[in-house]
């Protein structure tokens, strides 16, 4: 999986040929043995001895090999150490700071899509020197699915956030990449990973981290964990029941990409085409083979009965992108204040129903969907619905959806004030007044350890003659916004006479987005794509 290289640099010839066609090889992911013979020309030559220290940053799961290579590559020219760090820590602190490591084995190619986007150039020198599949293991009482995707939907797989962790991402990516052997559509996959995140995201919210441990799998556990074939052999050793239940659609291949910065000076562009020349050596597949790591691509280096799997195809680096923004948004527990209009146009019949009945069931349908842990809130307006000069009323603060009030859970207060919306409907829409109500009591009722947004949804315009101003209301908003306690606001603008440009200024000031639903029909598809976008 290659994304955000660029051109290779010129190399040096010093070499000769055949190193030179032992890149091109690993670059095109061909698996080569060669004898190492630590040769990196005449130490008197100034050009190719600099004495010069560098540090290769590993994965922790290729910190035995690297050492091996850090010890082959050093000698009285150059100095090699080695440095473990995850993928996604080095890709922060790239962006951050704009710098690289001198030599860098990442296990999350994709990352450096991202870099390229911050303004960070890398060059790929080799997209693959080592691979492991990601596998699902269980115990003897753990059911094998014939998907990964009726795997993750059964509820029973633990993974590490693929947020953090490239074995998590690559098990996110695997229904997407078994869609064609399966007939499944990208949107059915989408829709495959909305439960997963937020039983993930209920477990954040709970303070709970999943146990994503292969030592704690016993006779009788369901659970199934996803991880990759190093570490379930390395398990193996201290625990024979597990097994691996990885469905018969293949296995996601994690590929180590060997990276320089694009602008690395000579000295270190040389190192990494040795360290590439000593991973496709004797010594350097004897250092794969003993740590239970592949080939780049995909092969291993001494065959084992019981270890054969079939490899699932490289999903595009985009995709993986996509679902991880995904999964970024839907993974942090909701706070979510809805805030949604009463005025007398949502009377207005579309179809069988009226817009206030259709707004009525989305709140419905949207509680359906948000776990226990969500903290939701529903306020209604419409011009002095609250009281002379107050343009909003409070059905429900704001509460996490399993908190009881006077016995009753708050998400089945919810679900009677949502039934209340289309018999309170009156007057004109109240709308700038209530946005700055809802944004002050939403910063109020911040929650660090949860995504904080107000959803807004209105068909109309603001005609309260006595409120604030467009214009003011955009100036309170930033001055109220706080880029350390983010409040955003998602705006729902259904029907044709909604404000809609008037909605989006109103977001974009918060750091939020507005979307719209000409044909109020379409409420719910809406509804869904703003929550999607919080």
């Amino acid at each position: 999986m290659q994304s955000g290289t660029h051109a290779a640099q010129s190399r040096s010839s010093r070499r000769g040929l055949a190193l030179v066609a032992l890149a091109g090889l690993l670059a095109a992911g061909v698996s080569a043995v060669l004898v190492w013979s630590g040769d990196r020309g005449d130490p008197g030559d100034a050009a190719a001895c600099t004495g010069q220290s560098m540090t290769l940053t590993v994965p922790a799961s290729l910190d035995e090999v690297a050492r091996a290579a850090a010890e082959e590559l050093s000698d009285d020219c150059r100095t090699v150490t080695v440095d473990t760090a995850a993928a996604a820590e080095v890709a922060a602190a790239a962006a951050d700071d704009g710098s690289l490591p001198d030599l860098w084995v990442t296990d999350a190619p994709w990352a450096l899509a991202g870099l390229d986007e911050a303004g960070v150039a890398t060059t790929v020198v080799a997209p693959s020197v080592a691979s492991t599949p990601v596998l699902l293991v269980g115990g003897p009482a753990a059911d094998a699915a014939p998907t990964w995707g009726d795997e993750l939907a059964a509820g029973v797989v633990a993974m590490p956030d693929p947020a953090a962790d490239p074995v998590g991402a690559l098990a996110l990516a695997a229904p997407r990449a078994e869609e064609d052997k399966v007939g499944r559509s990208d949107e059915e996959t989408r829709q495959l990973l909305v439960p997963l995140a937020q039983g993930y995201a209920e477990l954040r919210a709970d303070d709970v981290t999943a146990d994503t441990s292969l030592d704690t799998l016993t006779a009788s556990s369901t659970r199934v964990v996803a991880t990759s074939e190093q570490s379930y052999l390395a398990s193996r050793r201290g625990n024979d029941l597990i097994r691996t239940v990885t469905p018969d659609t293949g296995a996601p291949l994690l590929e180590y990409s060997l990276v320089t910065a694009a602008d690395a000076d000579a000295a270190v562009t040389d190192a990494a085409d040795d360290l590439a020349a000593w991973f496709g050596s004797d010594p350097g597949q004897q250092g794969l083979a003993d740590a239970q790591l592949r080939r780049g691509d995909g092969s291993m280096v001494v065959s084992r009965s019981g270890r054969r799997v079939d490899l699932l195809p490289a999903p595009p680096t985009e995709e993986v992108l996509d679902d991880l923004r995904t999964w970024q948004v839907l993974s942090v527990p909701s706070s979510v204040l809805g805030v949604f209009d009463v005025s007398g146009s949502m009377d207005f019949l579309e179809g069988a129903q009226t817009r206030a009945q259709l707004a009525s069931g989305v709140v419905s349908a949207g509680l359906d969907v948000f776990p226990d842990s969500a903290r939701v809130g529903l306020w209604a307006f419409s011009v002095d619905l609250g009281g002379p000069g107050q343009d909003w009323r409070v059905m429900e603060p704001t509460r996490r959806l399993d908190d009881v009030v006077d016995g009753v859970a708050q998400r089945d207060l919810l679900q009677a004030r949502a039934a209340e919306l289309p018999s309170i409907t009156t007057g004109g829409t109240g709308l700038y007044d209530t946005t700055l109500a809802a944004y002050e009591q939403a910063l109020r009722d911040y929650d660090a350890a949860y995504a904080n947004s107000i959803i807004l949804l209105t068909d109309g315009a603001n005609d309260d003659p006595g409120s604030i101003s467009l214009r003011r209301l955009l100036d309170r908003l930033e001055e109220l916004r706080d880029p350390q306690r983010p409040v955003r606001v998602i705006g729902l603008a259904i029907s044709a006479d909604a404000d809609f440009r008037a909605l989006r200024r109103i977001s974009r000031a918060t750091g939020g987005e507005a979307f719209r639903a000409e044909d109020p029909a379409e409420i719910q598809t809406v509804f869904n794509q703003a929550i999607s976008s919080r």
